[in-house]
């Protein structure tokens, strides 16, 4: 399979990685980035090939945007032209939904209700083979399309499809999760410095103390509260802990970090949308 990849940022790195280690042939990848230098960095790096002219597109299976959302606009309107209005069109811009892609490519490409096109939210941990990539395909996405699609995502980690109307709750909590984790973590690291731990095994204690946790959950299917059930025992150092939590409001501040970031993503879809003419 043919595809191109453009845009070559922290996300794209890591789709392009993904896709090498699992054994596929680099040379297949057509790579578009901003300047002609990061091609040649990449190319000398992966082996995979550059996009010279954008009527290479018509050769691909399948394009795959992974650009700034405000961005994307502009460069979606400059290929559509060459790609094939059978050609699977895959978009990584958050906040970006089926519809404005369509509208964007039908523009200046073929008629846009025969694009298909995907839709995928994937987080920064698919850096590392750890992330979630959610997707909303439309209705001319075929099953082999969509299958091909997930052989590139499965290589970041976990993939789920879901109704477009459940994205903006995807990204602020798969999303933006990670920062909010990052907080977490921190915030624990740094508590152990001044309970006596020196930062740097402070910082690997609880990282991977999320990361066993996380792991466990997944692997046991246990519901979070019976967890923490488990760990906390009657009158013991946990339950001592929990309690300072909801003290502090713990809960209350995720609920507001989630919703806020729910919210935001609503609104620069709407700003989106309203910026396509």
């Amino acid at each position: 399979m043919k595809w191109a990849l453009i845009g070559v940022g922290h996300i794209g790195t890591a789709i392009l990685e993904g896709w090498i280690k699992t054994g596929y042939r680099a040379e297949d990848v057509y790579i578009s980035v901003s300047t002609r230098e990061k091609e040649d960095s990449l190319q000398e790096k992966y082996g995979v090939s550059i996009l010279q002219e954008a009527s290479q597109l018509a050769d691909c299976d399948l394009v795959l945007f992974a650009v700034k959302p405000q961005d994307l606009p502009q460069i979606a309107a400059n290929y559509a032209p060459y790609i094939l209005s059978t050609t699977l069109i895959v978009s990584v811009a958050a906040g970006i939904d089926l519809s404005s892609l369509r509208l964007m490519l039908g523009k200046t490409g073929p008629s846009s209700d025969e694009y298909p096109i995907l839709r995928v939210l994937p987080n920064l941990p698919s850096k590392v083979g750890a992330g979630v990539s959610v997707m909303v395909a439309n209705e001319h996405v075929s099953q082999e399309q969509l299958d091909q699609a997930k052989s590139i995502f499965l290589n970041l980690g976990l993939v789920m499809e879901l109704p477009e109307e459940n994205f903006a709750a995807v990204t602020a909590l798969s999303g933006s999760g990670p920062a909010f984790v990052a907080v977490f973590i921190e915030a624990l690291a740094d508590a152990a410095v001044y309970a006596g731990l020196h930062s740097e095994a402070a910082n690997t204690l609880a990282a991977q103390t999320l990361l066993g946790t996380a792991k466990l959950l997944l692997e046991s299917k246990t519901p979070p509260a019976i967890l923490k059930n488990q760990v906390c025992t009657a009158a013991g150092t946990s339950i001592y802990g929990i309690r300072a939590l909801e003290k502090s409001g713990f809960r209350a501040s995720v609920f507001d970090a989630v919703i806020a970031a729910s919210e935001r993503t609503e609104a620069l879809a709407a700003e989106a949308a309203e910026n396509i003419v």
